[in-house]
């Protein structure tokens, strides 16, 4: 990925991000929302990819005293998503992912449309990189595009400007939950639709 090119994008897309996702995916938000309705317990979380952060109120109300560190590549996007509450425990981070300082190991993961702009052997990489930010036993939550949605032309419109915009490796969409599974991940929750999934890992 083209790191200023992703900063640059998503920055002009900000404004109209959620409405244009919702307009061609209508069950990405529901979904994202039910995911976030599932989280477990957890003292504390790092979101990579937040994006406008339309679910954090959910998430604030759920889990008042979590230590949540959301980072993205935008300043756009994390304006948008700081907008959305005023009193948290919440700490937002614009930054590359791979490259952070966190003050503490955390329990949880939440990548919300993150892993689609990755082929297999990268989201590996990144499942290294999360667990090294993890503690033990670390749990994974997901809302992603499924692979086999890749078969109709919208999507596949979308990839190949993704890839061309953003400079990605893409042919086609991930197999991310066969990526997680292979990886020593099973499902502890998990919902669907026609073209998107939600669903919480956990590390066998």
């Amino acid at each position: 990925m083209n790191i200023k090119a992703a900063q640059f994008w998503y920055g002009v897309a900000s404004p109209f991000y959620d409405k244009l996702r919702d307009l061609i995916y209508p069950s990405a938000q529901t979904l994202t929302f039910d995911l976030i309705e599932h989280l477990p317990p957890h003292n504390s979380a790092l979101c990579v990819g937040g994006g406008t952060g339309e679910w954090l109120p959910i998430y604030n109300k759920q889990h008042p005293n979590s230590a949540l560190y959301y980072v993205d590549i935008s300043s756009e996007m994390i304006k948008r998503a700081q907008s959305r509450i005023e009193v948290s425990s919440i700490h937002f981070i614009q930054h590359d992912a791979q490259n952070i300082r966190l003050p503490q190991k955390v329990d949880l993961v939440i990548l919300p449309f993150f892993l689609d702009h990755f082929i297999e052997s990268e989201i590996e990489s990144w499942i290294s990189v999360f667990q090294t930010y993890g503690n033990k036993n670390l749990k994974i939550a997901i809302v992603d595009f499924k692979s086999n949605s890749a078969q109709s032309f919208r999507t596949k419109l979308l990839v190949w400007l993704a890839s061309w915009i953003l400079q990605l490796k893409l042919k086609r969409l991930p197999h991310i939950d066969g990526t997680l599974s292979k990886n020593g991940y099973q499902v502890d929750w998990s919902k669907t639709s026609q073209t998107c999934f939600a669903t919480l890992y956990t590390s066998q």
